[in-house]
């Protein structure tokens, strides 16, 4: 069972927006959840750590590989165990200045889980 050990979140749920980042340990590893809209599963990045080597994916027609790429940049330097970031978000009719936005939403929700590794050194 995962269980979250941080959360933060920028925007409104009922914005086409919102962006979350949910932070768990699945044994000695960590997991990072990015959603927002509609929840699913478009993009991952996990570490290979004892290689020193990563690995992402992204599925077909989706483009979360932006948020996950990012997140996996930054934090993965801050933890040495393994990490696997998955991100799935969607939202109907978005315009290119509210995905902007996002990705904007995308390095605070950074920031803060960074603060969060940050405090457990």
């Amino acid at each position: 069972m995962i269980e979250t050990l941080f959360q933060c979140q920028k925007g409104t749920s009922n914005s086409n927006t919102f962006l979350q980042y949910q932070v768990g340990k699945i044994g000695r590893d960590w997991i990072i959840l990015i959603t927002g809209g509609e929840s699913h599963i478009g993009s991952l990045c996990c570490s290979n750590k004892t290689q020193n080597d990563n690995f992402c994916f992204t599925l077909t027609h989706h483009k979360e590989d932006a948020l996950v790429k990012e997140a996996y940049r930054q934090l993965s330097p801050l933890i040495t165990d393994e990490i696997l970031i998955i991100s799935g978000v969607h939202y109907d009719n978005i315009s290119g200045k509210q995905i902007n936005m996002i990705l904007q939403y995308n390095q605070d929700l950074i920031q803060q889980a960074a603060g969060f590794f940050n405090h457990l050194k």
